[in-house]
């Protein structure tokens, strides 16, 4: 069975005492918030004590600091909220902690968060190590009355959620986990009301080797809140049965995804071709004489230089804004190429113009494995680069991206649902 992380990220009700003097409201107040907030009992909930289980969970609670925000607020939606890594306000949107200062702030970067990221990471690396594949289960819960500050507010909320990751999230896993909740008697959510779940940043968006879904349980089936303290109730025996259950189920799923062949894989670390040669002439930087080239020459020079069988899936352009009154054009020629005896299958390259410089240069963006075809190959690469350059998708410059992104998904779907033709067999010439 393909071995499984559990990330537990909100059990835990501990504000440590040299975060305490940083929190503007008294004792009672605080232990209010951390009985609305805290996703209580999730670390019994979800326990399993079978072969290939380890849990990652955080020891203090998500008040002090949460791991499932981006670490830098630009990135979190919920930091607009007072909700990003470092909570500024409680449940109900009342402020409860005060300004950090960038030093206050990194000490808790460096002593809570990225510790957790990389304990989280270490046992992805030891899953894949050993079996060539991970299933991350992200362990939560919500309350059954959406909160103040809750994105989906809308009710009646079903007993669970599952929160999904594109490429780390196979759609046959989240049949599996709404076909046996329906068994049980379970409506599922899926991301719904709360979304997504957790990839460690170096397999994020991908490597699909990891993959990973989001449990949440509705509380009201397990627990009750009286006051400021969080009991178990009479269904705590039987949510923990489906729970598990529903794990497995998914992990059944997973393993036979796993062996079903290779899981695309995405590798955005330099490397080189050996048809990139500088295209331009060398330049003798004590002559005065002002040099001029023919750039759409040179272009076609770079284009010449690809492998006959480099296929070409795009051109973008776009606007780079560097301050007010000062921006430069940017022209990009995207190429899928395929490699042969090599470590990886495909490769994606460009042949790049940036105003600022004034010439045409090559970039090498990814590699990759494991897609279903050059279509497939195409988009997936393609997607990596586009979200490794931290491009922000509300944004309305992302829109080009979003468009080609959209086009070269559309074909590489239309190549995997189609029939395949029959050939005509073929009668050998007079001459053969």
């Amino acid at each position: 069975m393909i071995p499984v992380i559990l990330h537990v990220p909100h059990a835990s009700t501990v504000v440590p005492a040299e975060c305490r003097a940083d929190f503007v409201v008294d004792e009672a107040t605080l232990r209010q918030h951390l009985a609305a907030s805290t996703d209580h009992f999730t670390d019994e909930l979800f326990a399993l004590s079978e072969p290939g289980v380890e849990t990652v969970a955080f020891p203090i609670s998500r008040l002090a600091v949460d791991p499932e925000r981006f670490e830098h607020d630009a990135k979190e939606p919920m930091a607009l909220r007072g909700l990003g890594v470092l909570y500024e306000c409680g449940h109900d949107g009342e402020w409860i902690r005060g300004p950090l200062s960038a030093d206050r702030r990194a000490w808790y970067l460096d002593r809570w968060y990225r510790p957790h990221h990389a304990a989280l990471e270490a046992a992805v690396e030891r899953a894949l190590k050993g079996h060539g594949c991970a299933l991350i289960i992200d362990c939560h819960s919500y309350p059954d009355t959406p909160l103040a500050l809750d994105l989906d507010k809308s009710t009646p909320r079903p007993q669970g959620c599952l929160g999904t990751s594109e490429i780390h999230t196979p759609p046959a896993l989240v049949d599996a986990g709404v076909r046996y909740a329906a068994q049980q008697g379970w409506t599922l959510g899926v991301d719904q009301p709360y979304a997504g779940t957790i990839v460690p940043k170096r397999y994020l968006d991908h490597d699909a080797r990891v993959m990973s879904v989001m449990i949440e349980v509705n509380r009201k089936l397990y627990m009750t809140v009286d006051g400021d303290t969080a009991r178990k109730s009479n269904g705590f025996d039987e949510t923990r049965r489906v729970v598990q259950g529903l794990i497995a189920a998914m992990r059944t799923e997973a393993t036979k995804r796993a062996a079903a062949g290779p899981l695309p894989v995405v590798d955005l670390r330099d490397f080189e071709c050996r048809f990139m040669k500088e295209p331009y002439p060398p330049v003798d930087e004590d002559s005065e004489v002002e040099i001029t080239y023919d750039h759409a020459k040179i272009f076609e020079k770079m284009e010449n230089c690809l492998p006959k069988s480099a296929i070409p899936i795009g051109r973008l352009d776009d606007d780079i804004a560097d301050r007010p009154c000062y921006s430069w054009k940017v022209e990009d020629h995207f190429y899928l190429l395929r490699l042969r005896g090599q470590e990886f299958e495909w490769a994606l390259v460009r042949i790049h113009w940036d105003d600022n410089w004034g010439h045409y240069e090559w970039a090498t963006d990814a590699r990759g494995s494991g897609f279903k075809n050059a279509a497939d190959a195409a988009h997936q690469l393609m997607r990596a680069v586009i979200k490794s350059w931290n491009m922000y998708e509300d944004d309305e410059s992302y829109e080009p991206y979003r468009a080609l992104l959209e086009r070269l998904k559309k074909i590489a779907a239309n190549r995997t649902t189609r029939k395949p033709r029959k050939r005509k067999s073929r009668r050998p010439s007079a001459g053969e």
